[in-house]
């Protein structure tokens, strides 16, 4: 009974990690595919609340990362379309890190179980205050800084 028990659970997991190995995604237009999500980076300015309800709206979250090659990807995202890092404002996007309380949480309720802050960041720097996190091309590219999440920037949402 206990062989068979092991043998049918055995089975359907080779089934159901099967199925998830194979499974693919497509996106839909102006989305890109990494792994088995789209993401898609705006380049309209708005402050965090509004880019979090954005992405909402589209069936999505701003973005949360769980590796350096998904930080990777969602850096190259906001490059221009010749390939050049953008400067000054246009440079920031905001991902799905914010700080209601105590520590940085991911908005879509995801583990944070990967980091790139700059480094000395978060620091809540900048007339203090700085409760959401975004990507930037500086301090190194693709890395995360705090700022105020009233900010209008960019912003990157994953579906």
């Amino acid at each position: 009974m206990k062989l068979l028990l092991t043998l049918m659970t055995l089975t359907a997991l080779a089934i159901f990690g099967l199925t998830e190995a194979t499974y693919q995604c497509e996106c839909s237009d102006g989305w890109s595919l990494f792994g088995t999500n789209c993401y898609r980076f705006f380049s309209q300015k708005v402050n965090w609340q509004a880019a979090h309800d954005a992405c909402q709206d589209l069936g999505a979250n701003l973005v949360s990362i769980h590796g350096e090659a998904e930080n990777a990807f969602a850096f190259a995202l906001i490059l221009t379309d010749d390939g050049k890092k953008p400067t000054g404002w246009s440079a920031f996007a905001w991902i799905g890190l914010h700080q209601p309380n105590e520590p940085f949480v991911w908005s879509d309720g995801s583990c944070l179980n990967y980091e790139n802050w700059a480094p000395g960041q978060p620091d809540n720097h900048y007339l203090a205050g700085e409760d959401c996190g975004h990507l930037r091309n500086y301090g190194p590219p693709g890395s995360w800084n705090d700022l105020g999440c009233h900010t209008r920037i960019g912003y990157i949402c994953k579906k």
